[in-house]
């Protein structure tokens, strides 16, 4: 006797597989989902060295340009991300 018994019909993959498609939303019955939100992304490539040389640092500038874009955008969602990798 094997110490996994063998699934009964119900229990094939095939059945299981079947189970699952049914548990999936129908489309046409489901509420429209919300409007996909666009916008952009401006990747400035800045070394420390070039932005000393021009009297500020990496993140005074990426500050700066994040309140350039809630002053001209104020409806918008402005997030900044400052990356500080190696060479």
């Amino acid at each position: 006797m094997s110490a996994h018994p063998r699934p009964s019909a119900a229990e094939q993959p095939t059945s299981r597989v079947l189970r699952a498609l049914r548990a999936v939303p129908d489309p046409a019955t489901e509420p429209p989902a919300p409007e996909a939100r666009r916008g952009l992304v401006l990747h400035v490539l800045l070394s420390e060295e070039s932005a000393g040389v021009s009297g500020t640092e990496l993140a005074e500038v990426a500050e700066l340009l994040r309140e350039m874009a809630e002053e001209l955008l104020p409806a918008a969602a402005t997030y900044t991300t400052l990356s500080l990798g190696t060479r």
